[in-house]
């Protein structure tokens, strides 16, 4: 109520932060005045891959359900400052890795090599250069399918790739798993499910 009272239809909203605040606060500027201004801060890896400014979801999970609640809403910007991520756990910095891991299967060529080049290599110790690289052209990947398929409903939804398990293992009680644990889980398992169906191999 605090938010509703403070803001108005000039007002900016920028949240600063990973998905969670990401999303809740993507949402209430979808929602407010039929929606205002908003500019994405991620300070994750994995966050900053999915703040696309061309990205219009927004959503939030509710009773059990992953982003039930949510709109669409289109970014006026983001801002990404890649030395948020020196701030990071590794265990958060793996999750984000896990989205170069989905483009280099997604995509290969130049995501293949840049996975070659740095976690392939490197593990988790990558210098700020790689992050920059990293982030530039995840960014990229994502603003090219977005393009052509803005709501996600056609080819933008192979970056769905490994979230119907992800998810899955996010909401099982017992199992605490972040969202990029589980999607790079869930990369693992749709390509075994592929296999044992007979998917031919590429």
């Amino acid at each position: 109520m605090r938010v509703c009272v403070l803001c108005r239809r000039k007002t900016v909203v920028m949240p600063v932060g990973g998905g969670i605040v990401a999303n809740t606060y993507g949402l209430a500027a979808g929602l407010l005045f039929r929606g205002i201004r908003l500019v994405q801060c991620p300070t994750s890896f994995l966050n900053a891959h999915d703040a696309a400014a061309s990205s219009q979801k927004q959503a939030i999970n509710h009773t059990g359900y992953k982003n039930i609640v949510g709109l669409y809403h289109v970014p006026t910007m983001a801002l990404i400052d890649t030395s948020f991520y020196e701030t990071l756990g590794v265990t958060e910095l793996k999750a984000g890795l896990g989205e170069l891991t989905k483009n280099a299967a997604l995509f290969g060529g130049q995501h293949y090599e840049l996975i070659k080049k740095t976690t392939m290599t490197k593990g988790v110790a990558l210098s700020g250069d790689d992050l920059v690289e990293a982030t530039y052209i995840g960014l990229g990947a994502k603003d090219m399918l977005l393009a052509i398929d803005p709501k996600e409903k056609h080819l933008a939804l192979l970056f769905e790739y490994g979230h119907t398990v992800g998810h899955a293992l996010e909401l099982t009680q017992g199992v605490r798993t972040s969202h990029g644990e589980g999607v790079t889980i869930g990369m693992l398992a749709a390509s075994y499910i592929s296999n044992k169906m007979g998917a031919p191999r590429p």
